[in-house]
């Protein structure tokens, strides 16, 4: 099987020298492209707990108060990432 085929490959010419013994991965571009996504995803998501933790601070909390919490954090969100922040905060709370 080609380097250009496998998700991890020792086999491939590397551009930058491994220190000795170690091995040395290559990921496929597709690859690279999908850990961005979850290195995005949970950046989104870290951002939304700590504003969470923001409010939560003030007294109010996700299970009691949906409606005025999700008011609170629609300033500090797009309209567009509302619907992501409520199903970050029901993935964290449970």
């Amino acid at each position: 099987m080609e380097c250009r085929q496998r998700l991890w490959s020792r086999s491939c010419p590397s551009p930058i020298p491994a220190a000795s013994g170690s091995p040395q991965w290559h990921l496929r571009p597709a690859d690279e492209l999908s850990f961005d996504t979850v290195r995005a995803e949970l950046d989104f998501r870290g951002r939304v707990v700590a504003a969470y933790e923001a409010i939560q601070a003030e007294g109010l909390s996700f299970p009691a108060d949906k409606a005025a919490v999700m008011r609170l954090l629609a300033p500090r969100f797009t309209k567009n990432e509302m619907r992501r922040v409520y199903a970050a905060l029901v993935a964290a709370i449970e």
